[in-house]
């Protein structure tokens, strides 16, 4: 089983105690429930369930409220959370549908919103039904609802090389934070990489010999590892605030937590009963790049950013540090979709050109052929005995010698 000791101290990591035994298999299924459709999926027993729910809008925004539920199956988050969201929020004005996704370690409630209805009053709503809810489990967390707004990925940098995980993850997140410092860049991720995990390994041997059982190890180490407000002390210069702190944050910091005080005064250390191991998550994952570990940062954008400037940001930014990289540690950015951008950019420029010149070849081929058809031949009047010439169209007559005047027309030209 596992049980978690403690707050999450560093990113991705989880702490806990182990002892090993079976689970029963949970048979993988799917259901549509009442408001929308939840889908299940099977696998071994879980220690820890996140539930989110969320309202996917008409557009570029989301809402999710996650809600931790220990030990839960997916038969469980779906009666224990899922279903409970799906009733308090199911007849809230604005909601077209609501489509619920449970499994075993997650759980999902998403709310598609009409968009004739304002976003911020649904959202408002949402929340303060979720979070008038009472009759969750004992083990869930109050929920937590958050906005996220539609992100695009813009390009990958890879850094990879010949050295240790810890090595690699612990620079990769260097390069991520100078990577969101860059102009225009606000959003990054890693991926590729296996989250921190301490684990605390007790055999039922041990706990045996020392008379203990596991709960009783793993309450110990939730009442050492933890940071403790103990009020204040009031005095004439001021009050002075007291508090512990004692929250564990790497494996050599639990090594050190009482388990036990004997009546002689002897201690038993966690230590002395348990392995710890201050390593990764255990997965059957691995990420590699031209044939060596490697961890990815993904650069996306956010709202109305332009995946050209980020782009052109993070190139730029590779390429300076390319010199400044470690020994046997190389970084690589590719996957960029602005050269996409730009293909798409450049076609659109030269349609644009080639249709202009087209309609003007068109409007002056044609206006050309209205101008022959419609415009009237040129007349012109000529004096048979003086030969004098006038266009006037109303003397039909030689102002001379009186004679009529022969009409003669003139083609048209240029």
């Amino acid at each position: 089983g596992y049980f978690p000791v403690a707050n999450e101290p560093r990113d991705g990591q989880q702490v806990g105690v182990w002892q090993k035994q079976f689970s029963k298999v949970i048979p993988s299924r799917r259901r549509r429930s009442r408001f929308g459709k939840a889908t299940f999926t099977g696998g071994l027993g879980s220690a820890s369930v996140t539930v989110t729910s969320g309202v996917t809008l008409t557009g570029e925004f989301e809402f999710d409220s996650h809600v931790p539920f220990l030990g839960a199956t997916p038969l469980d988050s779906e009666e224990g959370v899922v279903i409970k969201i799906e009733e308090v929020i199911q007849d809230i004005e604005g909601i077209e549908e609501i489509i619920s996704t449970a499994g075993r370690a997650f759980g999902r409630v998403s709310v598609e919103v009409n968009a004739d209805y304002e976003v911020t009053e649904v959202m408002d709503e949402i929340k303060n039904r979720v979070d008038a809810i009472s009759t969750f489990p004992e083990n869930t967390e109050k929920p937590t609802i958050s906005r996220t707004q539609f992100q695009q990925q813009v390009v990958m940098v890879t850094v990879y090389g010949d050295v240790t995980e810890r090595t690699l993850k612990e620079y990769a997140k260097q390069v991520r934070n100078e990577i969101v410092t860059l102009p225009g860049v606000t959003r990054a991720e890693i991926l590729g990489s296996r989250p921190y995990e301490i684990s605390i390994e007790v055999s039922e041997f041990t706990l045996q010999e020392y008379g203990m059982t596991l709960a009783e190890v793993a309450q110990a180490i939730r009442r050492g590892s933890l940071d403790l407000s103990a009020g204040a002390i009031r005095s004439d210069s001021g009050d002075i605030l007291v508090r512990t702190k004692g929250q564990a944050y790497v494996g050599r910091d639990f090594e050190d937590i009482v388990v036990r005080t004997n009546p002689d005064g002897t201690r038993v250390l966690l230590k002395d009963i348990a392995h710890i191991r201050d390593a990764f998550v255990e997965t059957d994952r691995f990420a590699e790049y031209n044939g060596k570990p490697a961890i990815t940062i993904q650069v996306l954008s956010v709202g109305n950013q332009s995946e050209l400037d980020i782009s052109a940001s993070v190139h730029e930014y590779v390429d300076a540090k390319r010199a400044s990289l470690p020994d046997k540690v190389s970084m690589a950015a590719w996957a960029d979709v602005s050269y996409y951008l730009k293909g798409r950019l450049d076609m659109m420029i030269k349609n644009l050109v080639m249709g202009a010149f087209l309609v003007f070849l068109t409007l002056a081929l044609f206006l050309r052929l209205i101008q022959t058809i419609f415009r009237p031949n040129r007349v012109r009047y000529e004096c048979p005995d003086c030969g004098l010439t006038r266009h006037d169209v109303d003397a039909i007559h030689c102002k001379h010698c009186g004679r009529q005047l022969h009409i003669r027309t003139e083609g048209i030209t240029g």
